[in-house]
């Protein structure tokens, strides 16, 4: 599961495959399979991709893996206008 989580706004929102944005649109992000995602963010120092394993999610482990992007971070590889996450 992927969470798009704003700064600005402090909105969070879930992921789907219809496009979504936080409540000061500065974040807009869909999933675009089951595993990527593209985002459109007007500041990139106010977006973070929060991914938790679905079997957390799920409730079939109490612990594992949650990572944090932050797209405008050159060290994530993933300083571009369209984000790809995994």
């Amino acid at each position: 599961m992927k969470l798009a989580c704003c700064d600005k706004c402090h909105d969070v929102f879930k992921l789907t495959f219809r496009l979504k944005h936080c409540k000061c649109k500065n974040i807009s992000a869909k999933h675009v399979d089951a595993v990527k995602a593209v985002v459109y963010r007007k500041d990139r120092d106010t977006c973070r991709i929060l991914g938790v394993e679905n079997s957390i999610r799920y409730g079939y482990h109490e612990r594992g893996e949650v990572w944090i992007q932050h797209p405008g971070d050159p060290n994530t590889g993933a300083n571009l206008e369209e984000v790809e996450c995994f």
